[in-house]
């Protein structure tokens, strides 16, 4: 493009890479490509609000309602919940009473560890 820009530069532009296009390199492009400059940069100008709109626009985010959810068994999310709790509450218990585990009742539970030298 009569050394106005580089092979390497309009790669960095397309990929949208470093600095931003200087005007001297937009018309070289549009030189290079029998653009007209004026509309090319009406149709980026408009491309630019579109997007700007777009991205300011509220998304909705849909209501999720934990009773719309079953789980494979057609057990709900409230009854998941509460079983899993119950099964925590009593492993918990189980813990603080100290039966039931393997490591309290082992007579070898305090002895050195033979791998350690």
């Amino acid at each position: 493009m009569g050394g106005v820009i580089s092979h390497v530069r309009v790669g960095d532009i397309h990929n949208g890479a470093k600095a931003p296009v200087r005007l001297s390199e937009f018309l070289a492009i549009c030189e290079a490509c029998n653009a007209d400059p004026v509309q090319t940069l009406r149709r980026i100008i408009a491309e630019a609000e579109r997007i700007q709109q777009q991205a300011t626009q509220p998304t909705e985010t849909p209501t999720i309602q934990a009773a719309d959810y079953t789980g494979a068994d057609g057990e709900s999310l409230e009854e998941t919940a509460a079983r899993e709790q119950a099964a925590k509450e009593r492993a918990m218990r189980k813990y603080r009473s100290g039966k039931g585990y393997a490591a309290y009742h082992d007579s070898h539970k305090y002895d050195p560890d033979p791998d350690i030298a």
